[in-house]
């Protein structure tokens, strides 16, 4: 008999941000003779309504969890869910993590959140409830150990409650370019993230415009959609310091980035300076992308980039320090060669589906899901 899991989420407007897109990822690949899944979002994703069958989707058309109505509504659908088969539920996002963990224990349904960064979105009603819930929640998985140990200092569980199942990725048969390339291109470093501050791209216009003479050349392009931030655009703001530092013309904004792969193919560097980070899928793809990584080394990040070997890490916001690095990565094309080889073998061994696939259905498996005992 397959095994059945419940997959629970807020809403899913696509698998294009870090959490929806490791959903989407591991729903995709798991084998459905062998599982039947089922996906349940509080608010109506019409996405997911044109991608899955009708059986396989359920929008609840809870909107708020202040309305006792929604709690009602929750619990009488996990009790359903146990009727149907589910021994297992598996819970993304924050509003299904303070709804659903009591309900489905109630239930009889085993209970596993995900959790996929560092707690950014922490407040203390929300810990208040997130603690609570803990007792009702078989497993938490986490996305590397520094957010295992995040969570676990934050809302309590201990370690041996903490699975880390490490993100994953599929590398696409084919890449369609979206970096226009020009005949006599400089050297090409790129960063993937949204305008935000402490996505500290300012930091790398700062270290381009310190390279050396004879690698002024090099060029630095951001993938991302623009913030405002008190009121202005943060595109301008960085426009802004790259004109008064020299280097605006080799600085190039490209706006949103849908197709990630397309956007790393013509990169020769990537850059990661955050202020903070769980498991940077952009870093991940880098690496499976066969790109050096320079990157901030901050969260989960340096349990994926080993100096020297894969990339190199810094301490964010030190500037200096990346400058040198960038340097020593730019000027010398063999080595940038080997550290995009040995990053692409590094994430085809540790990050790729198989690793994935798995680590999930042993899980499930343990929990009671598996297609021996569904």
């Amino acid at each position: 008999m397959a095994g059945r899991v419940l997959y629970l989420l807020d809403d899913f407007p696509g698998p294009h941000a870090g959490t929806e897109a490791q959903f989407w990822l591991l729903y995709g690949a798991l084998d459905k003779s062998a599982w039947r899944p089922k996906v349940a979002t509080l608010r109506h994703s019409p996405y997911l309504a044109r991608q899955l069958p009708a059986e396989d989707y359920v929008a609840l058309g809870i909107d708020s969890l202040r309305s006792p109505r929604a709690w009602w509504r929750a619990l009488r659908f996990a009790r359903r869910m146990r009727r149907d088969g589910f021994a297992v539920a598996h819970l993304y996002l924050n509003d299904v993590s303070v709804l659903f963990p009591a309900l489905l224990s109630l239930a009889g349904i085993r209970v596993i959140v995900s959790r996929r960064d560092l707690g950014f979105w922490y407040s203390p009603g929300l810990l208040k409830a997130l603690r609570f819930n803990r007792r009702f929640v078989d497993c938490v998985v986490a996305n590397c150990e520094a957010v295992k140990l995040a969570v676990c200092a934050a809302e309590g569980y201990a370690p041996g409650s903490v699975t880390v199942i490490l993100n994953g990725f599929v590398r696409p048969a084919g890449v369609r370019r979206i970096v226009a390339t020009r005949p006599g291109d400089p050297l090409r470093i790129g960063m993937l993230a949204n305008l935000r501050p402490l996505k500290r791209i300012e930091d790398a216009i700062r270290a381009l415009a310190a390279l050396p003479v004879g690698l002024e050349a090099a060029e630095l392009v951001i993938g991302g959609e623009d913030r405002a931030v008190n009121g202005r655009s943060e595109r301008e703001r960085l426009e802004s310091l790259a004109a008064e530092l020299g280097v605006g013309g080799r600085v190039r904004f490209v706006g949103a980035v849908q197709d990630s792969w397309g956007f790393l193919a013509d990169l020769d560097v990537f850059l990661s300076c955050s202020d903070t980070e769980g498991l940077s899928n952009s870093i991940i793809e880098a690496m499976a992308a066969g790109k050096a990584v320079i990157a901030s080394a901050v969260g989960g990040t340096p349990e994926l980039v080993e100096p020297g070997v894969t990339g190199y890490l810094y301490e964010a916001r030190d500037v200096g320090t990346l400058s040198g690095l960038l340097c020593r990565v730019v000027k010398d094309a063999a080595h940038r060669t080997s550290l995009g080889a040995a990053a692409a073998s590094f994430a085809d061994r540790r990050l790729g589906l198989p690793a994935l696939l798995e680590a999930h259905a042993a899980l499930y498996a343990r929990l009671g899901a598996g297609p021996a005992g569904g």
